[in-house]
């Protein structure tokens, strides 16, 4: 719609400084038609003046609104001034037309540049927002990490909503509720006897409203308990949601490949 604006105001501009042209050269069609309709000859000065100072402020209107608006009102008043002016002089030719399709371009103008400027406006304050919601969660997931590797578990239950829903790696198949995410995190910190390595790799964040879809790959590395060195690349998948205005997340699926003819996770694939 904001093209479409452009084009318009563009060529709206462009006709009325042709006209304004004319009217300070003064060709001989133009002296006629100005006899015709009873026009002196001594105000074409004055309305080449006003058309000029028109199209300008339509030009200046796509980055002053205020300008554009009062541009293409005082354009469409003229040329409606000026279908009046062919009336009373019964020129039902109306010039040609000409004064005809000069307002059709002002009003156009007008209409488009007050319906697409307020929306090209929210279009960027949306785009601005999406922004500034991207980053906020990618510093969460940020925060989160370092939580994990710090075996914070306050830290990294505080990436979470209350009414959390996750499909993880250990059973069951799902678990719904902050309590059991504690739980499930504090059993994964028990199991490693060292610090933990964890990595986000690729993370892609698409954000909309209050909802916002992430993914990622994440490198988790330590020390079992048994003495064996964990270390694979796992899929992770979160859905956030402002709340309160704080971005958390009401779900997460974390998964790995699997080999489903032999029924085993395949655990030693890299990005």
């Amino acid at each position: 719609m904001f093209a479409a604006y452009i084009i318009v105001t563009v060529l709206a501009a462009a006709a009325n400084l042709y006209a304004a042209t004319n009217d300070f050269t003064r060709p001989q069609w133009l002296l006629a038609n100005m006899t015709k309709v009873g026009v002196p000859e001594s105000w074409l000065t004055p309305l080449g003046v006003l058309k000029a100072a028109g199209a300008v402020g339509l030009l200046v209107g796509i980055g002053v609104p205020w300008i554009g608006t009062a541009a293409a009102v005082g354009l469409t008043l003229f040329f409606v001034g000026a279908l009046i002016t062919h009336l009373r002089a019964r020129d039902y030719s109306f010039g040609n037309g000409v004064p005809v399709m000069f307002l059709i371009l002002a009003v156009a103008a007008l209409l488009f540049g007050l319906y697409a400027r307020p929306t090209q406006a929210s279009n960027q304050r949306g785009e601005k927002e999406e922004a500034v919601a991207e980053a906020l969660i990618r510093q969460r997931v940020e925060d989160g990490a370092k939580a994990i590797r710090a075996k914070d578990i306050d830290g990294v239950m505080s990436l979470y909503a209350s009414n959390i829903v996750s499909f993880d790696l250990n059973p069951p198949l799902r678990y719904v509720g902050a309590n059991n995410k504690r739980r499930a995190w504090q059993e994964a910190f028990a199991a490693y006897t060292g610090p933990i390595v964890y990595e986000v790799r690729e993370l892609n964040v698409t954000t909309h409203g209050e909802l916002a879809f992430v993914h990622s790959l994440n490198h988790v590395k330590g020390t079992l308990a048994s003495g064996h060195i964990s270390d694979l690349w796992l899929r992770w998948t979160a859905c956030f949601r402002r709340i309160d205005d704080v971005w958390l997340v009401v779900h997460d699926h974390v998964s790995v490949p699997a080999d489903l003819e032999h029924g085993q996770a395949v655990l030693n694939l890299t990005p």
